[in-house]
């Protein structure tokens, strides 16, 4: 009856400052989609783009269902407003911005409203499974709104799981299989990870993703997918998009699936179609995967799997898996053993927590079953109802990425710094799924730089190699106990840049957290696929502020931008560390005359924080907006007071932007046929944010040039043009070389660096007749 609430309290008061409701909530049986907005006064907009700021106590809960005739089906939830004179839809606006209203819901009362929204238009429904409608209730006190909320979308995860067995022409069973995990993000864009195995690696094999079409039915190609063989698997990673309602409908519909193509098979040898994910959630971080294939064992089967896992730290073992192709009669996890190897240990029979072809569950694991999944040592098998092995899958580290804000408020110092006026940081660490993870750090205008250590909790420290540049660091190690790994997903692995100073204490500290900017909304988005591309980083520090003055023990943070030039939107993700007391000014500004062009403080909110903070909205942007960013004219400011009245104040403008990164994929492998002079090796960086000239540099350190016949020859080109294409200088038709290492050093405009490296292989095309040199045939 909505008589029980949930009451939350920050540190500084005994009193709740946000009550929400108890609901009974049941899931509809049939939707395409449905949303959560939670409804508070810190989220009322005004129509100018202010805030009123309310700290009210009131509060209330929407959900909204789009069904399959796609009608928009809402119900809302409300507590202690009275008299309430008006609810409706707003939007299309992100988390503290203003946006018109498009229905006002009528007849709305104090505890319950229901209704449906017959026939809204495309764009509405696109903008609904963006997250980019809100709730707005206004009362007799508060005209302009007295709560707020944002419909978060649930449905934005998709899966599928590729096998024969889900072709519509037959195909004679290989073993072959893959899987594939999808992310919509509030921009529009599918981003994707698709991995393959059984697929002999000589040559590409086509892969598109198709629709629309029901299972066991064609649909046309309507995305290409590179494929890229990478220890035995076809992988490939990257986005689609920006996707409409319809594209949005098909995927939510489940009538969108990947197909890939073989020579023996050009039909296609595995399908899978795309769903909303059917793995489930355990609310933790995920840490280990396996792809189920017959490949595995050798076996000719037309099934696949795919299984997420984590551990917790309490030795709870969480496993989600899903199944195709064949019926399962026995599931198991078996080990030590090495991939391509055999143990007759069963660890765990997982078959009881099978309904159907899903499993879900936990067990609980010993010291050295811990260590063997670290050690990638333990597999999942499969038998079918018969007895017979059809499916094996090795545990292997899940792709992850980590990111640190290093400030000097993170240190926990008790006096003040020899030079604190511009420290402040950024790291990131990528995890691969052999467990090694590679690093690097960015922390410009440290002073006397010695070394940065890596500490967690239970760990012996790693040591980083220093680079000869005083403000980065980079290398890497490997993962070797669920310590780290667990210190790693729980943000308990920390990085410290220390300095020669007479103190011998860190200068600059940050905690490794899940990249949850990668996907542009940090507490709603899983995080499994970061963008690559279009990504303008700032690095927020005491350095930048005008006029210069030393903040002591000051924050630091940075900010992610995303530029959708097709609606004029700015998506931003904005992280910060050393938060001490209330954000009390948060804007980009004109960078020549300081005034504001955009306020952020609706979506920071005013309330007191402790450490860190990170949040993501967008912003609708004018033309001449665009051109101020474009024209390196904009800059981002943050200002915050603690309850000692202790001002910390950090700035960054767009010229000082850089690309860290850009370094995460370094040591891929990409293709190139041999007769292609000009043809684009790799797009390191594509499209730079803003379609302005780039501020990046490149330069290929080494493997660009071969020697043919007593002769150099230029192979690649170093890029001039700034748009991040790395291309080839000349034809290699004729080839003698079929594999070079290229090192590619990247700068930007504030001379901030890093190494990205390349393997790239030639493809020999067989299109012309051998020929023969004087002297001697061969």
């Amino acid at each position: 009856g909505g008589r029980l609430t949930v009451g939350v309290a920050d540190s500084t008061r005994s009193n709740p400052f946000l009550e929400l409701p108890i609901i009974e909530f049941q899931e509809k049986d049939s939707y395409l989609w449905f949303g959560v907005a939670p409804l508070t006064g810190q989220q009322v907009a005004l129509a100018d783009g202010s805030t009123t700021a309310t700290r009210s106590r009131d509060s209330g809960l929407a959900i909204a269902y789009v069904d399959a005739r796609g009608d928009i089906e809402f119900g809302i939830y409300q507590t202690g407003i009275e008299p309430i004179t008006g609810v409706a839809f707003h939007g299309p606006a992100s988390a503290g911005y203003a946006g018109p209203m498009l229905r006002e819901i009528g007849d709305a009362e104090q505890a319950k409203t229901f209704g449906k929204w017959i026939d809204p238009s495309d764009d509405v429904r696109s903008a609904l499974a963006r997250g980019r409608i809100y709730v707005l209730t206004t009362s007799v006190g508060s005209p302009a709104g007295e709560i707020r909320g944002q419909i978060v979308p649930q449905t934005h995860e998709f899966s599928t799981v590729l096998s024969s067995s889900r072709e519509v022409t037959p195909v004679s069973p290989t073993g072959a299989a893959g899987f594939g995990r999808f992310v919509l993000d509030p921009v529009g864009y599918l981003h994707y990870r698709i991995v393959v195995e059984g697929i002999g690696g000589l040559n590409v094999p086509p892969a598109h993703i198709h629709g629309q079409a029901e299972f066991y039915e064609n649909g046309r190609g309507v995305f290409h997918l590179d494929l890229n063989y990478v220890d035995d698997q076809w992988i490939n990673e990257g986005r689609w998009g920006p996707l409409g309602w319809n594209e949005i409908r098909g995927l939510l519909d489940g009538v969108y699936y990947v197909n890939v193509h073989t020579d023996q098979n050009k039909a296609g040898e595995v399908r899978g179609q795309i769903r909303p994910s059917l793995l489930e959630h355990y609310y933790a971080p995920d840490q280990f995967e396996a792809l189920l294939s017959g490949d595995a064992v050798q076996v000719v089967s037309p099934g696949a799997g795919y299984g997420r896992f984590w551990l917790d730290d309490n030795s709870n073992f969480y496993f989600s898996i899903e199944i195709v192709g064949t019926d399962v009669g026995r599931v198991a996890i078996r080990g030590p053993a090495d991939a391509g190897k055999t143990s007759p240990n069963e660890i765990f029979d997982l078959t009881d927590s099978f309904n159907g072809l899903m499993g879900f569950g936990s067990v609980r694991f010993n010291a050295n079953q811990k260590l063997y999944l670290v050690q990638r040592k333990l597999y999942v098998l499969v038998s079918d109802s018969n007895g017979n092995v059809v499916l094996r899958g090795q545990l292997v580290f899940l792709k992850q990425k980590f990111t640190a804000v290093l400030s000097q408020a993170s240190v926990g110092r008790t006096t003040a710094l020899p030079n604190p006026v511009s420290a402040a940081g950024l790291a990131s660490i990528s995890v691969t799924k052999d467990g090694k993870y590679q690093y690097s750090a960015y922390y410009p205008n440290v002073l006397k730089f010695s070394s940065t250590v890596l500490k967690q909790p239970q760990w012996v420290d790693d040591t980083w190699s220093s680079s000869p540049r005083p403000s980065t660091s980079e290398g890497a190690s490997q993962l070797v106990s669920d310590v780290q790994v667990n210190n790693l997903a729980y943000g308990r692995s920390t990085l410290e840049v220390q300095t020669l100073d007479p103190l011998s204490a860190p200068v600059l500290k940050g905690a490794f957290l899940q990249d949850l900017i990668s996907t542009g909304i940090p507490s709603l988005f899983d995080p499994i696929i970061p963008f690559t591309d279009g990504v303008l980083t700032l690095l927020l520090g005491p350095g930048d502020v005008q006029p210069p003055s030393v903040f002591f023990l000051s924050a630091a943070g940075f900010v992610q931008l995303i530029y959708d030039k097709t609606n004029l939107l700015l998506f931003y993700s904005l992280t910060l560390d050393g938060i001490a007391g209330k954000v009390t000014k948060a804007e980009f500004h004109d960078k020549t005359t300081g005034a504001t062009k955009f306020n952020l403080l609706p979506v920071i909110g005013t309330q007191s924080f402790n450490g860190h903070v990170a949040v993501s909205s967008s912003i609708a942007l004018t033309l001449a907006d665009e051109a101020s960013f474009s024209n390196n004219m904009i800059c981002l400011q943050m200002e915050s007071a603690s309850s000692t009245g202790q001002i910390s104040k950090i700035r960054s403008c767009i010229a000082n932007a850089f690309v860290l990164r850009c370094c995460a994929d370094s040591g891929r492998r990409v293709e190139i046929n041999e007769n292609q002079p000009n043809s684009v090796v790799t797009r390191i960086v594509d499209s730079f944010l803003f379609p302005a000239p780039s501020r990046l540099a490149y330069v290929i350190y080494s493997g660009k040039t071969v020697t043919w016949d007593n002769r150099t020859v230029t192979v690649f080109q170093d890029v001039v043009t700034g748009d991040g294409r790395l291309m080839t200088a000349t034809g290699l038709d004729y080839e003698r070389q079929h594999s070079h290492n290229l090192v590619v050093g990247m700068f930007d405009g504030a001379k901030n660096y890093c190494n990205l490296t390349l393997v790239v292989d030639v493809v020999d095309l067989n299109d012309n007749d051998p020929y023969f040199v004087p002297g001697g045939s061969r």
